[in-house]
């Protein structure tokens, strides 16, 4: 049986009458076994992008 994380995110705000003009719900599924070599990828962009290790990647 194989593994999965899975990663959700939400950019946006659904307040009433003060909401932003667009909500936007994604989710990234991978393979556990990827996991490790994904992160390694996002550290690569974040280098790349000239952020902070540390920093979300949103």
């Amino acid at each position: 049986m194989n593994e999965y994380n899975v990663y959700i995110d939400e950019s946006g705000d659904e307040g009433i009458n003060k909401g932003s003009k667009y909500f936007i719900l994604t989710a990234l599924i991978v393979d556990k076994n990827k996991d490790l070599e994904i992160a390694k990828n996002v550290d690569i962009i974040k280098q790349n992008l000239e952020m902070d290790i540390k920093t979300q990647l949103h």
